[in-house]
This record gives C-alpha cells, sequence and structure tokens, in this order.
C-alpha cells in the first residue's frame, strides 16, 4: 500500500499479494505467471451491462488477536466499514481535494461491502505476527483461519503483520481456493492515531489490490511501464508522505493522490473512472455470484445487530450517534433511563448522522437503543 523509504519484495509461498509497509512498498507486480490479459478479455459488453449496478459483496471479517490490543471492537470495524464505503462509492468527505485537473476522472465502483450474519470471527492465535505470512494466516492448522468460501465471500483478515508490513492484498490472478483475501494490521484499522494512514485507507489500497488493480506507477522506476489503466498517467515512481501539488515525472501531471499510490490517508482521495470499471469487470469475471445481490437486501449481510457507536461519552449536550448502512432500513431510536422511562423517540430513514440535545438530562446514566441495540451513555 504505502509506505516510507525502503523497498522490500517478498515471495510468498502459494499467491502473489501486494503488500504495504511503513518503511516499504508492494510486492513485485511483474513475471505473473497467469496471464492478466485472460482474466479481461471476454465479455467487451461488461460496462454497459453492469456498469451502473450497484454490487454488494458480502463480507466476512477475522479478526486474528495474541495479544488482547489486537481484538479490536465491533466498533472499530464497522467504522472502517464505512470509510471503505465511502471510497468505493465515491463519497468520502476529502472527495473535493482533488485537483481540477483530474475532477473529471473521479470513479464511483458502485461497490457497498457488508458483513454478513455471524461474519466477524475472532480467535486468539498461537503465533505471534502470523500476518507476515499468508501460509500461515488463511490456515487454521497454522494458527490463522480458514478463509469462508472464497468464491462467494470477501476474506478480510485484520492481525499482527509485523513492524513493517501495514497489509497485503491477494490479486485475482494470482488467488487461491484457500489463499484469497485481504490482510491488514489493526493498528491501521478506522480512525487510527499513527502519523501517515490514520483513516483506514490501508484497506481502501489493499482492496484495490483484490479486484484487480496495480499501482499507478507499476512498481518499475521508469516510462517504460504503466498499470494499464487509461486514465491514470504514466509516472516514474511512487510518492510519499503529503507531496505538495502539482508533481511530475514522464512529461505527465502525476495523479499522486490516487488511492493506488503510497502517500499518506490523508493525501489520496480518489479512483478513476477506468480503475473502478476495472474492479467491476473482476468482479465479473472472479465473483459472478455477486452481480445478482440488491441494494434492498444489504441488510441480510449485516450483522444482526445494527451497529452503531456514539460520541461523546460521557456527554454534556450534543450526543452524536453514527449508524453505518443506516440508508437501507428505518431505524427505531430511543433513550431510557435506569428506571426504563423513555425520555427521547424517533425513527430515522436514509441517515448515517444523527444528533440529539441532551442537555436537560439530568445528570446519570442513561441507555441508547437503535433498532434492536442499545448502548449506555453518561450524561455530567
Amino acid at each position: 500500500m504505502k509506505t516510507i523509504y525502503m523497498l522490500l519484495f517478498t515471495t510468498i509461498s502459494f499467491s502473489l499479494k501486494c503488500q504495504i509497509i511503513e518503511t516499504q512498498k508492494c510486492k513485485n507486480e511483474n513475471n505473473i505467471a497467469i496471464s492478466e490479459q485472460e482474466l479481461y478479455s471476454s465479455d467487451k459488453e461488461f460496462q454497459e451491462k453492469y456498469r451502473a449496478s450497484q454490487i454488494i459483496i458480502p463480507t466476512v471479517i477475522h479478526v486474528l488477536w495474541y495479544t488482547y490490543d489486537e481484538n479490536i471492537t465491533d466498533e472499530k470495524i464497522f467504522e472502517q466499514l464505512d470509510e471503505l464505503n465511502n471510497c468505493f462509492n465515491a463519497t468520502n468527505n476529502d472527495i473535493q481535494n482533488v485537483p481540477n485537473e483530474f475532477k473529471k476522472r473521479i470513479g464511483n465502483a458502485n461497490i457497498t461491502f457488508c458483513i454478513v450474519p455471524n461474519g466477524i470471527i475472532r480467535k486468539q492465535t498461537f503465533v505471534n505476527e502470523i500476518g507476515i505470512k499468508d501460509s500461515d494466516v488463511f490456515f487454521s492448522n497454522n494458527g490463522g483461519d480458514d478463509a469462508w468460501n472464497t468464491d462467494s465471500f470477501c476474506n478480510i483478515y485484520i492481525t499482527n503483520t509485523g513492524k513493517y508490513i501495514a497489509g497485503y492484498g491477494i490479486y485475482p490472478w494470482a488467488k487461491t481456493k484457500q489463499v484469497n483475501g485481504i490482510v491488514v494490521h489493526p493498528k491501521y484499522i478506522g480512525i487510527n492515531t499513527n502519523t501517515h494512514f490514520n483513516l483506514g485507507r490501508i484497506l481502501v489500497h489493499e482492496m484495490g489490490h483484490y479486484l484487480g488493480l496495480y499501482h499507478t506507477w507499476k512498481d518499475d522506476n521508469d516510462c517504460n511501464t504503466d498499470d494499464g489503466i487509461e486514465d491514470t498517467p504514466i509516472q516514474e515512481h511512487a510518492y510519499y508522505n503529503k507531496p505538495f501539488y502539482p508533481q511530475n515525472s514522464c512529461g505527465t501531471s502525476n495523479m499522486f493522490m490516487n488511492f493506488m499510490d503510497y502517500v499518506d490517508d490523508n493525501s489520496m482521495y480518489f479512483f478513476t473512472q477506468k480503475q473502478t470499471e476495472k474492479m467491476q469487470k473482476t468482479v465479473s469475471t472472479e465473483y459472478p455470484n455477486w452481480l445478482f445481490n440488491k441494494l434492498d437486501n444489504c441488510a441480510l449481510y449485516s450483522s444482526n445487530k445494527i451497529p452503531f457507536y456514539v460520541f461523546p461519552n460521557p456527554v454534556s449536550d450534543i450526543l452524536e450517534i453514527k449508524i453505518p448502512y443506516s440508508s437501507f432500513r428505518i431505524i427505531d431510536i430511543s433513550i431510557h433511563d435506569i428506571t426504563g422511562k423513555i425520555l427521547f423517540m424517533q425513527n430515522e430513514n436514509n441517515v448515517e448522522k444523527i444528533k440529539i440535545n441532551v442537555q436537560n438530562f439530568t445528570k446519570g446514566i442513561y441507555f441508547l437503543t437503535v433498532g434492536n441495540t442499545s448502548q449506555k451513555f453518561i450524561k455530567y
């Protein structure tokens, strides 16, 4: 994905993967045994047939933890999934930062990731830094966790990938039945305190690889190779940290703010139209069943409990509620005190954020219920 100084190439048994490191880039993408052209050679009518359709991807989260701090919360997982969905639907709140020369190239993948029922698996592993090797992380017998049917589900592993690797994704032309998915270190999930990768976009980048995208510069530091995407300019090398705009190489203005470069999370903003078309084509060739999922049924793939989180907590005046996937259902919201007395009630539809004024509530403990799920908060 992204990183900071050193380039490290790693040979992985059974598969070819792209990995991001805080001192490294992704794996070498050359000399691929399986032809990428073969993967994408058929169905020229794909763009007209599927480009405007919403693709629902049933997703399974495997949390493999060795130390307790690696066993991240459901709240953090849904926060990350919210960011993933925003970036794949061009609704991230910083997309307006795309330079004017590239704005017309902004693409919307029309892809929504939803967690299946019982699709958050938590497992304590006996292997420290198990995420370093996919020969371990994808296999229960080696301390990892067997992937759910990789033809039907997108498997995301949240586990320790060591000191240097931030994450990696298995390319579609290099996957096997057992080794297929995305692996990300838990410290990069959701909004976090990392200096460079603090918005949850390691997973966005690696999901791009999983769905068939190369880096924008194709990993060769020259102007002779390219990522094969028509609307991403040829560029000589990766960019890091937070570059000033514009940056130039190979006689072009470079699109370093693309999700498939190595810049900081707060400096990458979008996929292009042709990148999103290629990801959609990957779905049609590798995961065709996903094309028939309906947006109205997205709730079937989410948790049995409605995920939400509240802040601040404790609260003095305005309580804010964040509800991933709220647009797919009508949700009843209520607040009651410790005696069971209801102090607030309303239902909402097509909202992701709600603000409730609790300034006049007396100090104490209250229970916020969203759908069939409750959380405690404190008024001070």
